[in-house]
């Protein structure tokens, strides 16, 4: 007795090749290939639009911890404001904490509200002051104009860095000196700085923050 063995049916490839065979009169087959190329477009365009939106979002995301960072360490109060309590640096942790695997850098910082005015009009901005140990590798990297300054802990410095946006709005341009108004203890106090250098900031949202960075004294 003899026998034949039978290979499994593929039910999918049984239907697909009856479905684009070329037999007479089969108007089936121009409608199924128009299907599979419009899937294929939908498909190659779904995956363009993920990959365009996934790195737009990983360059707001760089853009937005090199101007800030992954972690800020704030004294805790109700000041929901952008101007905190400040808290000593003289902590157990700092500066010890970078030998933390995972932990770069570590870095002290302070915000302070101003008032650029000019002949012809002014802005409110938020000043950030930095230290010596501030990492300016990002900023290196989005300067247009100028440069980034020295800061040290024994010296203090009257210049300052701006964002394009700023400059251009109040025409100012590398060099320049600007007059800034601040409000300590309710009375008003002005200071004068020194444009070092422009850097650029894309993002709107980002812009209308203004962050401007000069020696934390």
């Amino acid at each position: 007795m003899q026998y034949t063995k039978l290979s499994k049916l593929n039910l999918e490839l049984f239907i697909a090749k009856r479905i684009l065979s070329n037999t007479k009169g089969n108007f089936s087959r121009p409608i199924v290939k128009i299907a599979i190329i419009s899937i294929a477009l939908g498909l190659a365009t779904m995956i363009v639009s993920v990959a365009i939106v996934t790195g737009f979002q990983s360059e707001i995301r760089d853009k937005v911890i090199g101007f800030g960072s992954h972690i800020q360490i704030s004294n805790y109060d109700s000041n929901v404001g952008l101007e905190p309590t400040p808290i000593s640096k003289n902590q157990e942790f700092y500066p010890s904490i970078t030998n933390i695997d995972g932990i770069r850098h570590i870095q002290v910082f302070a915000y302070k509200f101003g008032i650029i005015k000019t002949d012809e009009q002014f802005e409110g901005v938020l000043l950030k002051g930095v230290g010596s140990d501030f990492d300016w590798d990002f900023f290196k990297k989005n300067m247009v104009e100028g440069d980034v300054f020295t800061v040290s802990d024994t010296a203090k410095t009257n210049e300052i860095i701006i964002s394009k946006y700023l400059a251009s709005r109040l025409k100012f341009k590398t060099g320049d000196k600007l007059i800034m108004n601040f409000i300590v203890d309710n009375d008003q106090r002005a200071r004068a700085f020194k444009i070092a250098g422009i850097y650029f900031r894309e993002e709107k949202k980002c812009l209308k923050r203004l962050l401007h960075h000069l020696h934390l004294k």
